[in-house]
């Protein structure tokens, strides 16, 4: 029988992949990232996008940038996506919004003499792949401005792609190419010079040329040029280049590995999600109040505790129990927990895949003989509503490569040890599903109040990866 491979439907297919520990330390979402998961709300509920749109837009992206991104700007990134195929938005609005449609004016910046940085390729602000006419060898290269060609140039990517096209400056720019390859000689005077459209070149300064030259001397290679395995160099080039002491390129796997440990990091992570608030905001499509308040609500998802609500009952309600076993939507609507609603119109609190289609809450039971643990190796899919947002590490590379490959080793990382005889049984909610763990009922907890029991119950032992708290 043939083997399933990891990764064998894309780069979004990580269950079974090696990855490194799992960081479980309590990471919280900056503002930025509640905004992007408001605005996704919001234009599921008005129908500019759906969830397998949303997923097909993060599928898509080249694999560099999936591999460096966080999951929030993936989300983004995706949005993006789907709102300009819908014609929602145009790739002129975005560009403008995040300030650099200055490029793409035929004005001259440079003149002779000049010394410019080849801009990288920054997938981390794009929603698709340019059609290149730079090569990628140059890419962070500070060379001069040999002289400026004759005449204005249409834009290639702008051609490409069937855009509006304005016409660029075109620039013949000359590089040292000790600067460029790592393996020419140190006295070398040779030079290469490549036509270069405006857009891709920004100002340098001949201290950061200086720069340049002292870290090729120290490390045989200029500084941002490396064999191309799996480095994006990202936003650092677009803000200046004046402290490149602790740049450090990773293998592609360590890149991977790591994506997630910058969640919450502002930086430079929120310029495309202000972008497209920016502009639905302008064509009156997403409403500032609305946006406040969906970003309030989905502050306050798992407040309610309305997941332990529903474990707390079917540790004191053997029937209930069998019912949310059988049919947890319907058992929590006798609590009056709606965790199968669709999305409902205006501020919401949405917890459907769909906006016309209600999620299906499936509901497990860890027993003495079985323990539950959940998972989403494709997307991260999650019961918000019951759980509140996600932890960083349910939606790390690490967790959704490894739980389904060696669960039991990583139950060990979040302290959870189970005996050989109990069987690990993964969930993996790859589809519409959301899943909610029943743990089991901690001893000595027998004559405990309803509300003395929910304190016992967490989102962690909700998702499987450790027990009910003790008493």
């Amino acid at each position: 029988m043939k083997m399933a491979v990891p990764g064998a439907i894309g780069i979004q297919d990580l269950g079974g992949e090696k990855g490194s520990a799992i960081d479980i330390k309590p990471q919280p979402l900056a503002f930025w990232e509640y905004q992007t998961h408001a605005l996704a709300d919001l234009c599921f509920t008005k129908g500019l996008w759906t969830v397998d749109e949303m997923r097909r837009g993060i599928e898509g992206l080249p694999p560099a940038a999936y591999s460096t991104l966080t999951y929030y700007e993936k989300w983004a990134r995706s949005l993006a996506v789907i709102l300009k195929e819908r014609s929602t938005i145009n790739q002129a609005e975005i560009d403008a919004a995040l300030g650099c449609d200055d490029a793409r004016q035929p004005a001259v910046r440079f003149k002779d003499g000049d010394l410019v940085r080849v801009k990288p390729e920054d997938f981390t602000l794009r929603w698709r792949r340019p059609h290149l006419r730079t090569p990628g060898y140059i890419f962070g290269v500070i060379g001069t401005v040999e002289r400026e060609c004759v005449g204005l140039s249409p834009d290639p990517d702008q051609v490409a792609f069937r855009e509006p096209v304005t016409r660029q400056p075109l620039y013949r720019v000359r590089f040292a190419q000790l600067d460029v390859w790592p393996e020419y000689a140190p006295d070398s005077k040779d030079t290469v010079d490549i036509e270069i459209h405006q857009p891709w070149l920004e100002p340098a300064t001949a201290a950061e040329l200086k720069q340049q030259q002292a870290m090729r001397a120290q490390h045989g290679m200029h500084p941002h040029h490396e064999s191309n395995q799996g480095h994006q160099h990202g936003q650092e080039h677009r803000h200046g280049h004046t402290d490149h002491g602790d740049h450090v390129h990773e293998a592609r796997h360590d890149v991977e590995a790591n994506a997630v440990a910058a969640e919450g990091d502002s930086s430079d992570k929120s310029q495309l999600t202000e972008a497209l608030i920016k502009v639905l905001q302008s064509k009156s499509l997403v409403k500032p109040e609305e946006l406040r308040a969906t970003v309030e609500a989905i502050q306050t998802r798992g407040q309610k505790a309305l997941g332990p609500e529903l474990v707390v009952k079917a540790w004191t309600d053997p029937a209930f129990k069998a019912r949310l076993l059988q049919n947890a939507n319907a058992a929590g609507a006798e609590l009056g927990i709606a965790v199968g609603e669709p999305f409902s119109k205006g501020i919401a609190e949405p917890v459907a895949p769909q906006p016309d289609e209600p999620v299906v809450l499936t509901a497990v039971e860890n027993t003495q003989d079985v323990h539950n643990v959940v998972v989403c190796t494709l997307c991260s899919c999650y019961p918000t509503k019951l759980l509140g947002t996600s932890p960083h590490w349910y939606r790390s590379r690490s967790y959704r490569a490894r739980v389904v490959r060696e669960p039991r080793a990583v139950l060990k990382e979040f302290g959870t040890e189970l005996p050989s005889g109990v069987a690990v049984h993964v969930h993996d909610s790859t589809a519409d599903l959301r899943y909610i763990v029943i743990p089991k009922r901690p001893a000595g907890t027998e004559d405990w109040s309803e509300d003395q029991l929910k304190a016992l119950v967490t989102r962690d032992s909700m998702i499987g990866v450790t027990p009910a708290r003790s008493p």
